[in-house]
């Protein structure tokens, strides 16, 4: 009787040892995943980061189109005033 309890035993150890190893080979395949994505997410954020100050000098180079835009817009504007007025003038 005793010997049959410590086979059950034996048997039921071996199993949970199986279940274990399962369990840690899941685990360690999540775990390797998602150092995977934070390896990825890290290069794609220091590449932005080392993009940046190239796009903020081109940005600032060129000034936008709305700035262009106002300023042609102004100018035209004043030269227009600026020819009739001297119609009404002259």
């Amino acid at each position: 009787m005793l010997e049959t309890l410590l086979e059950e035993a034996r048997g039921h150890i071996a199993e949970s040892s199986k279940q274990s190893e399962q369990s840690k080979k899941a685990v360690n395949a999540c775990v390797d995943e998602v150092v995977d994505k934070s390896q990825r997410a890290v290069k794609r954020g220091r590449k932005a980061a080392e993009r940046l100050p190239r796009v903020a000098a081109i940005r600032c180079e060129t000034p936008p189109l709305s700035v262009t835009g106002a300023l042609v817009v102004g100018v035209l504007a004043g030269g227009l005033a600026g020819w009739v007025l001297g119609r009404r003038g002259g």
